[in-house]
């Protein structure tokens, strides 16, 4: 079953919030960017109700992500890799997920242990502007919203390794 198209963008101060639209322009969600000097960012619904949250593990470089509840549901690591980008997502009880993408590219697939597709998602903004990001989901296994922090979670982790300079590429 195809989900929807969904569009977002961090804010250019990594703090605040920002809006989570589906490819007809609808908002279906927020992100709430926490602080420019955190690592954490939750998504809300209309009522500003917790869906769920991501954040940076603490003395580690992973990204764990939390429900509504406050159980950590999935984390995301980088894995080693020369020549492209390569991360894996442990979907708690769910299953372990790849993500990839070639050196140079701006894009990246996600299968899953049977080399499914689950999802696709790229960075589509200017080298000059706030990350925005294009995400198409595929999963039945994993919602919309927690796969918008999958995508979070590798732009930050690249973004830390890469020295925490606020334009870093995905």
């Amino acid at each position: 079953m195809l989900k929807p198209i969904l569009i977002f963008k961090e804010n250019f101060f990594a703090a605040g919030i920002s809006e989570i639209f589906n490819i007809q322009g609808e908002k279906v969600g927020s992100l709430d960017l926490k602080s420019a000097f955190s690592s954490g960012v939750d998504i809300v619904d209309e009522n500003e109700a917790l869906l769920v949250g991501g954040r940076i593990k603490f003395f580690s470089n992973k990204w764990g992500i939390v429900n509504d509840g406050g159980d950590e549901i999935g984390c995301l690591s980088e894995v080693f890799s020369f020549f492209s980008k390569r991360y894996e997502y442990e979907a708690f009880n769910r299953g372990k997920f790849s993500i990839e993408s070639d050196a140079f590219l701006k894009e990246y697939r996600m299968i899953d242990e049977y080399g499914q597709k689950m999802a696709h998602f790229e960075r589509t903004n200017g080298f000059f502007e706030s990350a925005a990001f294009r995400l198409t989901n595929q999963s039945d296994v994993i919602s919309s919203m927690e796969m918008v922090l999958v995508v979070l979670g590798v732009h930050w982790l690249k973004r830390r390794k890469d020295g925490g300079a606020a334009s870093a590429s995905i």
